[in-house]
């Protein structure tokens, strides 16, 4: 079976086929043959649809494509459909009576023709192309099954298609029917083909890599300073910084490295660390460890004297020293301890150092990066799992965890661990806890005669004040530096009359907020909302769990508590303005937010798809809730000091780390219920 290819060009006296067509397709002059069809240039290439022949295929169609001509494309998929896995055949005949201006209605007519034809019942058409040939349109049909009886085909179609036609005044007739098989190139081939490809290509990749190393190797010695930030800047790429032209063109590659870490990686470390706990596999993946530097014993525990400040004093007793995991078993947890998932916990017994660090750091799910410091070193400290515990009992003596967290326990071991006891863990400065963990600089705010006063350690237990701010100037700071998560501590209760708080104690600040009672009046609440890590001493005056005000303002209390009651679980709001009457002394630690700081959800172990879901979820938020994009390119780094910590502080519109925020509407702020009388007493008259 011979094919015609007709190709339609603008100038086809002067056009000749590629060396490459002449070599694929075998032919015997360069130039194209030139016909009196419309002027279109006739190639003959001899069973170019339905033989092995695609490397003359694709020449040709390089070819077309070289000379920006689009009427061969259809030809040149020879009428074969994409799906190549049946054994096609290609029924082959031409047509008379059909004019070219008629070509859209051909498809139609063609198509009745073929379901009305009795003796192509068991032929099923897949594709079909047409082109001139011999005064007539040549029709390639491709599909499978059979056809006989040549002759009855080609009376049957030419009878159907001009009743399909409606033509009276043209006679369609239909002539040289035949089919024939189509021999495509083997899978093999083909598989074989696409590895040379791959194989080039990653040549050509490795060939760009090396050189990319020499140059990258001589920037590097070279010390020229314009070109080092130019060629040696990934490391600044992949944490979404850098030169702007790589961020763009390596964004996806790098927000899917950091997907495929961040879920991937530790889905599968998660299901590895599963498989490997049971007790066949002791000597082998894991082993008992009983740390002979901390020994489970009394003189780890030091000369307690427990919590002064909460009024519980310590009494002494047998202590036992109970395994983390038979902790957790009390509350059905048989195999697996989670470390972290959520925020419900107590602290009691005893005023911890850390304790404010750890109740900040629960509302904050992800692993914090650590930073280098000039005169600071960090520290890897190497604990077991026993955790001392009242004799007879799983009880822990010291912090205390709800349902199945134990990650409180074994930070507080570390910490005692490090300063040799539990005993030196009663006490302490709440800003050196938050950046002997995070790794970032504390700034100290101390309320002196009306005015919060920053300073900043300076070395040997001393400070250097680096600024000042009024009440309202320090609600602004504390709410735009909280929105972006920074950790909030306060401490240090000066009225006499406390409402419930007990001074000494290190409480977390969990979040500020702005809230209006009526949406047109321009009047707005400043709310704080604190929470005491020990799980008791709540706030007892305005907005406190049993308030009056929720009801009285029920906008407030939508917005604030999502329309649920108050609860006694240590964590109360106030208003900015009783704030400042009680509290003296707050400590803030800025944090980076960057695509380090993301991590997979929380999820239940005891499920065996727990962490399979919670990769779900967690690819979701990154990539239909923009967690990924926004983290590596709208992540911020935690200030160093106070003017950084300040940038943007007076904003009334813009974006941060919680989404977007407008304060142009709040005109005058307000509180309700005033609490007065310690105010007098103490000379801190609220204004």
């Amino acid at each position: 079976m011979r094919v015609h290819v007709l190709l339609t060009l603008a100038l086809a006296e002067a056009a000749q086929w590629p060396a490459q067509v002449i070599q694929s397709c075998g032919f015997s002059s360069p130039n194209a043959v030139v016909s009196d069809v419309e002027g279109s240039l006739t190639l003959s290439v001899p069973k170019l649809c339905g033989a092995v022949n695609y490397p003359c295929r694709h020449a040709l169609f390089a070819a077309v494509n070289a000379m920006r001509d689009d009427a061969f494309k259809d030809i040149y998929k020879c009428a074969l459909p994409w799906d190549r896995q049946e054994k096609l055949v290609m029924a082959s005949f031409v047509v008379q009576g059909l004019k070219p201006q008629q070509y859209g209605q051909w498809g139609t007519w063609l198509g009745n023709a073929f379901a009305h034809c009795p003796d192509l019942s068991g032929f099923e058409p897949k594709a079909s192309t047409s082109y001139p040939d011999a005064g007539g349109i040549r029709f390639l049909v491709s599909g499978t099954g059979t056809a006989h009886d040549n002759a009855k085909i080609e009376q049957c179609l030419g009878s159907n298609m001009q009743a399909s036609s409606g033509l009276s005044w043209s006679r369609i007739t239909v002539s040289n029917f035949g089919i024939s098989k189509v021999e495509s190139e083997p899978l093999f081939q083909i598989g074989m083909k696409n590895f040379m490809i791959l194989l080039r290509f990653g040549a050509v990749i490795l060939v760009a890599l090396g050189l990319y190393g020499i140059v990258a190797v001589c920037a590097y010695y070279s010390g020229v300073k314009w070109l080092q930030p130019i060629l040696l800047c990934w490391p600044e790429v992949c944490d979404g910084r850098g030169c702007f032209v790589y961020r763009v063109l390596c964004c996806p590659f790098v927000l899917i490295w950091h997907a495929f870490y961040i879920y991937c990686f530790h889905c599968c470390h998660s299901y590895i660390s599963f498989l490997c706990m049971p007790a066949c596999f002791k000597g082998m993946c894991w082993d008992d460890f009983q740390d002979p530097e901390f020994p489970p014993n009394d003189n780890s525990l030091g000369k307690l004297k427990g919590d002064t400040a909460g009024g519980l004093i310590h009494q002494g007793g047998g202590t036992d020293w109970v395994r983390a995991a038979e902790i957790a078993e009390k509350d059905g947890w048989k195999r697996t301890v989670k470390t972290i998932e959520g925020h419900n916990f107590l602290m009691v017994a005893s005023k911890h150092l850390i304790c404010c660090r750890i109740a900040a750091l629960a509302t904050r799910r992800h692993r914090r990066g650590v930073k280098g410091q000039l005169g600071t070193e960090w520290k890897t400290i190497v604990i077991d799992e026993k955790i001392p515990c009242y004799a007879g009992t799983t009880k822990p003596r010291f912090a205390q965890a709800n349902s199945r967290e134990i990650w409180v326990l074994l930070m507080e071991k570390a910490f005692a661990k490090m300063y040799g006891g539990y005993d030196k863990l009663e006490g302490g400065v709440m800003s050196w806890a938050l950046s002997a963990i995070t790794g970032n600089p504390a700034v100290n705010f101390l309320r002196m005669s009306g005015v919060w006063n920053a300073f900043k350690p300076a070395g040997g237990g001393q400070l250097t004040q680096e600024g000042e701010f009024s009440d309202d100037e320090f609600f602004k700071f504390l709410h735009r530096i909280r929105r972006n998560g920074a950790f909030i501590c306060c401490s240090t209760i000066v009225p006499p009359d406390r409402k419930g708080l007990i001074n000494g104690h290190a409480y977390s600040v969990l979040d500020l907020q702005t809230v209006a009672p009526d949406v047109t009046s321009g009047e707005y609440f400043r709310m704080v909302q604190i929470r005491n890590p020990h799980g008791q001493g709540e706030w007892q005056g305005a907005w406190s769990d049993k308030s009056p005000l929720w009801e009285k303002h029920p906008r407030v209390k939508r917005k604030i508590l999502g329309g649920e009651e108050p609860k006694d679980d240590g964590s109360f709001w106030m208003q900015w303005e009783d704030f400042v009457v009680f509290w003296k002394d707050v400590q803030v630690v800025d944090c980076d937010t960057n695509i380090h700081t993301v991590a997979m959800p929380d999820y239940d172990e005891e499920t065996w798809c727990g962490p399979i879901i919670s990769s779900l979820q967690g690819c979701f938020e990154y990539w239909c809730c923009c967690v990924g994009c926004k983290r590596l390119y709208l992540g911020r780094a935690g200030g160093k000091n106070l003017e950084e910590m300040k940038k943007d502080m007076n904003n009334q519109c813009g974006y941060d780390q919680r989404g977007f925020y407008c304060h142009l509407f709040e005109r005058r702020a307000v509180a309700d219920d005033a609490y007065l009388s310690s105010d007098e007493e103490s000379g801190m008259l609220r204004r």
